[in-house]
């Protein structure tokens, strides 16, 4: 129940003045949410195969990536104008890889729909594994460059509003 808790507070409606203060909040939130989900489906496969479980945990897993795709999103897009070319450049490539990601993460879930992890357990545990690292690395890009980022502006703008 507490993960479901922490998934409601971090996919909360948006606030209207899309405040960089939020952003940063709302991110740190979904990362959260989205921490759990991974620490929980990664326990649930170092066990047994438990066929209640399982879908549930990759369910939650899926929605807390989708609500931590979509604060980011959000960041970017608030982020954009605000910040230097060579700033823009690394949000932009970031956002690349993020899309690369979904896209990994959709070919996952394809191939591996409730009858396959059934059939190949072991395997299916092993490319779970690849795609949450890949979401783990994706947090911690984003902890590295967004949130210094966020940082600044919710501070206000200074040094690094857009200058080209």
């Amino acid at each position: 129940m507490e993960l479901e808790q922490s998934f409601a507070a971090a996919t909360a409606a948006r606030h209207p003045d899309g405040t960089a203060a939020v952003l940063l909040s709302r991110l740190r939130d979904a990362h959260a949410v989205l921490t759990d989900a991974m620490a929980a489906l990664d326990r649930l496969t170092c066990e047994p195969l438990d066929p209640i479980a399982v879908p549930g945990a990759r369910w939650r897993l899926s929605a807390a990536n989708r609500a931590r795709r979509e604060v980011w999103q959000d960041c970017y897009h608030h982020l954009l104008p605000l910040v230097d070319q060579a700033t823009a450049i690394a949000l932009t490539k970031l956002k690349s890889r993020d899309i690369a990601m979904a896209r990994f993460s959709a070919d996952h879930v394809a191939r591996w729909p409730s009858h396959a992890v059934k059939r190949d357990w072991e395997a299916y545990c092993e490319a779970s594994r690849a795609v949450r690292a890949r979401m783990s690395a994706a947090i911690e890009v984003e902890q590295r460059l967004v949130y210094p980022i966020l940082t600044l502006h919710r501070a206000g703008p200074r040094s690094l509003a857009r200058s080209d």
